[in-house]
């Protein structure tokens, strides 16, 4: 059974970082600023754990961890308390109730949230898990039947994520172009879109998923290029080729984050179908974008010998 938690800290980008580790793990997230928010907050409502800054305004994390104690409530309370400082603040921390039951955890920043949480409520405690990381590029193909981020950075290429929902099983691809062109050409197929749809549909099927409960979210399209959007540009055609595909697949589509100027960073997780996009500036991201593409497009792999047999 999913918990309850609370994350106290002044910096919106932690409360970010620390609920997406929580909310894939299905827990309930509740935020608060400081202490005195907190505290309010937890007035009115239950924690089963709670997550806290130290250098905070109004009321810092070590006078929150003391005024949680003593109130009968949250005696007994897990509490984390995440800080860059070093072992003196640890050691304040557990003078706010040195009791080896109910003193508070001291957490490093930058953490891994899936390393510290205690195990939900009515399950035994197991070894730390990590989803495993995978990247993908322009032509990559991967989905997963267990818990896996698949993550990739686009510019006008397309990134479909697609779920089955009964089964868990996800996955993404990454295409550049809707459809290869007949140059005679060895190609890498699955930098296209038809073919990259096709090879991520059929991975799914043989983990087990059923196209009939597919649902769909899809990324990228940018003009990185930075000129004149036009319905002939690449990023357009990208964009008109994967609505009409999933729509003629009869595929849901859940969300979409397309067009623009900015590349985009993608986080898709095979185990709840949840994709998170984040839009990349700087000049950096975008001529390593535009290099992987024109090498891409100029250079395509080459598959092995054929040999023909009568």
């Amino acid at each position: 059974m999913p918990s309850k938690i609370m994350i106290v800290d002044d910096s919106r980008t932690v409360r970010s970082l620390v609920r997406e580790a929580l909310e894939v793990d299905h827990h309930q997230v509740v935020e608060a600023t400081d202490g005195v928010a907190a505290l309010a907050a937890l007035e009115t409502a239950s924690a089963d754990m709670v997550i806290t800054d130290v250098n905070m305004p109004e009321m810092d994390g070590l006078k929150l961890v003391r005024a949680l104690r003593e109130r009968p409530r949250y005696r007994f309370t897990p509490i984390l308390v995440l800080t860059t400082e070093g072992d003196g603040v640890a050691r304040q921390a557990v003078q706010a109730r040195p009791t080896a039951a109910n003193r508070p955890a001291r957490l490093p920043q930058p953490i891994c949230m899936r390393s510290s949480l205690p195990a939900p409520r009515g399950q035994h405690a197991s070894a730390p898990a990590l989803d495993k990381e995978v990247t993908i590029y322009i032509g990559g193909v991967h989905a997963a039947g267990h818990p896996e981020v698949v993550t990739t950075l686009l510019g006008s290429c397309i990134s479909v994520c697609l779920y089955d929902p009964a089964t868990r099983v996800g996955g993404m691809n990454h295409f550049m172009l809707p459809q290869g062109v007949g140059n005679g050409n060895a190609e890498d197929l699955t930098r296209f879109g038809v073919h990259a749809m096709d090879c991520l549909i059929g991975t799914m099927m043989k983990l087990g998923g059923d196209r009939r409960r597919f649902v769909a979210k899809f990324f990228g399209g940018a003009h990185v290029l930075n000129i004149r959007e036009a319905a002939t540009g690449v990023p357009q055609q990208n964009i008109d080729f994967i609505r009409g595909f999933l729509s003629a697949e009869g595929f849901p589509i859940l969300a979409e984050d397309v067009g623009g100027y900015h590349p985009r960073h993608v986080r898709f997780y095979t185990a709840s179908g949840r994709a998170l996009v984040k839009r990349v500036e700087g000049a950096h991201a975008r001529s390593r974008l535009l290099a992987q593409e024109q090498q891409r497009t100029a250079q395509p792999p080459k598959f092995g010998d054929v040999v023909l047999f009568e």
